[in-house]
């Protein structure tokens, strides 16, 4: 049966129903509901069956007068595609970061930790540091060849403004669920009995660096890649801040214990906890 047809059916039912109101009232309603609401097909379609049948005889009840009626427009509900046909929406923005920070600086870190991509966030963390150290003058104003010179030194480290370690430990925290992040470190470092920023080296290495599996008892991580980078790693076993050579990704003990040594009082003198 065609629309038009089950339209006059239910409209025959729905006039027998109404008590007090002829097709000619009913006619000049459905064209106010239309005028008010043109964006709903079946109100024209209702009016337009009424105008055609006017001057037809249908079976309802005498009329009435009818009041005076204030038509309100009807809120037109949102039309369902289906699924497959949606209209991609527009992704929202999804930063842990305030408005003001760049995410012309951070954007790619969060982009590797929203994707618990450990590594890769765990390298551009160290490049991060290093472009940050750079951007900044020292006292001697003689810029670094960092194809050769992938490390941080003590002067490079104390150069990072407390705000850029704030920002990367707060990406690194939020994303991981507090597994990883400098604020991590710091608080692991005084279970272990480590004084707050004060940096003893047999606790380094016989508590902390256990804890967060960088040392096993009888050697130190030695390769990057044999980093664990994975959720599943240790609190506090990233960022890593060990620097690797960029050639053979062997890492330097001593310069990695001498990297953390600098940071450690940084974690706790620029407000991480």
């Amino acid at each position: 049966m065609r629309l038009n047809e089950s339209l006059r059916v239910i409209l025959s039912d729905f006039l027998s129903l109404c008590n007090g109101l002829n097709i000619d009232e009913l006619h000049k309603i459905f064209s106010k509901l239309h005028h008010k609401n043109k964006g709903l097909t079946l109100l024209k379609e209702i009016r337009d069956i009424l105008e055609q049948d006017k001057n037809q005889k249908i079976n309802i009840s005498p009329t009435y007068p009818l009041p005076e009626l204030s038509i309100l427009p009807i809120s037109i509900p949102p039309i369902e595609l289906p699924i497959d046909r949606q209209v991609p929406q527009k992704p929202e923005e999804t930063t842990i970061l305030e408005p003001n920070f760049d995410p012309e600086i951070y954007g790619k870190l969060e982009d590797f930790l929203q994707k618990k991509k450990w590594k890769e966030a765990d390298l551009e963390t160290m490049r991060l540091m290093i472009e940050i150290a750079d951007s900044i003058e020292s006292s001697n104003h003689v810029p670094k060849n960092r194809d050769l010179i992938t490390r941080l030194d003590s002067e490079d480290i104390q150069k990072i403004p407390d705000e850029a370690l704030k920002i990367m430990d707060k990406l690194w925290f939020e994303y991981s669920n507090g597994n990883f992040g400098f604020s991590v470190k710091a608080k692991i470092w005084c279970k272990c009995k480590g004084r707050p920023g004060e940096f003893n080296f047999s606790i380094y290495k016989n508590k902390f660096a256990k804890y967060i599996g960088w040392y096993d008892g009888r050697k130190w991580i030695e390769r990057y890649d044999d980093f664990n980078f994975s959720s599943e790693a240790k609190p506090g076993h990233l960022p890593s801040l060990s620097f690797p050579d960029q050639k053979n990704y062997q890492i330097n003990r001593i310069r990695w214990k001498e990297t953390f040594e600098v940071l450690l009082p940084r974690f706790f003198n620029c407000g991480l906890i």
